[in-house]
């Protein structure tokens, strides 16, 4: 797992604040190719993480491939009922929903983003990229990261063995506020990034 920058510098955790975890999950096929396909990874990247939201926060899934569609209509309330939602939402993915384009994804979520700088906020948004990182159209991408880096937080997980880390990398430059991960339940620092996220 690597860090860009150190977790702990950058990302404080604050509790002061009302936080909405907006989580961008890949569906594409590219999720389902090689010897180790990252599918199984991002199941279980997701369902350790939904163990561990606050339940003072909400959060809401956005899965994309050739299109995207939400969860929840809006960012819902941690509790038993809706850990029970996404948990057979997690169970119920595959990577069988054409192309990887994050770009759209993305682009709806920063569209209803509020422009207060991210200092000022009563509300903390943060939003996880979670994806083997090989997108059509990553100069676009990575180009409408860097418009908003000022007024939402991006983080990236990138997915498997085989993820596109020059991507990864080139989002985790642009913004910081990103991390990239692979491998991530096998890693000691998990419980470290968990703490400070979530």
């Amino acid at each position: 797992m690597s860090f860009y920058p150190d977790i702990a510098e950058y990302v404080p955790r604050d509790t002061s604040r009302h936080v909405e975890n907006i989580f961008l999950i890949d569906r594409s096929f590219s999720m389902t190719q090689g010897s180790a396909p990252p599918l199984e990874d991002l199941k279980r990247t997701l369902q350790t993480i939904v163990q561990n939201l606050r339940e003072t926060s909400q959060f809401n899934f956005i899965d994309f491939g050739s299109s995207h569609w939400r969860l929840f209509e809006r960012c819902a309330n941690v509790n038993d009922d809706n850990r029970v939602k996404a948990w057979q939402h997690i169970q119920s993915i595959k990577g069988n929903h054409g192309g990887t384009f994050l770009f759209d994804a993305l682009k709806s979520v920063f569209l209803l983003a509020d422009r207060t700088p991210l200092g000022d906020r009563k509300v903390l948004r943060n939003v996880f990229v979670l994806s083997d990182g090989h997108v059509a159209d990553p100069d676009s991408t990575l180009e409408l990261i860097k418009k908003n880096a000022a007024y939402t937080r991006v983080f990236t997980f990138g997915i498997g063995e085989s993820c596109n880390r020059h991507f990864i990398q080139a989002m985790a430059r642009l913004v910081r506020f990103l991390f990239t991960c692979c491998n991530f339940l096998k890693n000691k620092k998990t419980d470290r990034l968990l703490f400070f996220l979530f």
